[in-house]
C-alpha cells in the first residue's frame, strides 16, 4: 500500500512524501542527495529492495522533486526531515534512516538534536556546504 501526502514545515514549505506500507513494526526513511528525489531509479530499486523487511517513506526536500521551497545547502532542509520523523515516530516502533550526500549531511544534523531515530546510515556526507 502506497500513501502519498504532504506534511507543512514550520517555515511553511510543503514536503512531498510517499509512504511504502506492508504493515511492518519497522520503518526506514531514505533522505535523498542534491538535485534528486525520491523518485530516482536507485532510491525506488533500494525501497524495493526493503519492502520485505521494513516499511519505506521517502520524500523530496524543499526545492527538489514535487517539494516546494528553495534548496539551502542544509540550513534548513532539517525542518523537512523533522516532519517526516514526526510523521513516522507515532506510527513504528523502529525508525531507521538512510540518508545520501546532502539527505545524509542533513540527517547527522537533524539527529544530533534528536533521540527519536534508532539507526542511521549516511551514505557520502560532505562535511562543509559552506
Amino acid at each position: 500500500m502506497v500513501i502519498s501526502g504532504v506534511l507543512i514545515t514550520p517555515d511553511k514549505h510543503k514536503i512531498v512524501y510517499n509512504h511504502y506500507g506492508n504493515g511492518h513494526k519497522r520503518v526506514i526513511i531514505i533522505a535523498h542527495g542534491f538535485y534528486n528525489s525520491k523518485d530516482a531509479v536507485l532510491l525506488q530499486n533500494l525501497k524495493d529492495n526493503l519492502i520485505d523487511t521494513y516499511d519505506v517513506i521517502m520524500f523530496d526536500f524543499r526545492g527538489h522533486g514535487k517539494s516546494s521551497g528553495l534548496f539551502t545547502w542544509t540550513s534548513k532542509e532539517g525542518l523537512d526531515l523533522k516532519e517526516i520523523i514526526n510523521y513516522a515516530r507515532p506510527k513504528y516502533s523502529n525508525l531507521g534512516l538512510i540518508g545520501f550526500s546532502m539527505g545524509a549531511a542533513t540527517a547527522i544534523n537533524a539527529l544530533a538534536e534528536s533521540d527519536t531515530v534508532n539507526s542511521m546510515i549516511a551514505v557520502s556526507a560532505p562535511s562543509d556546504v559552506g
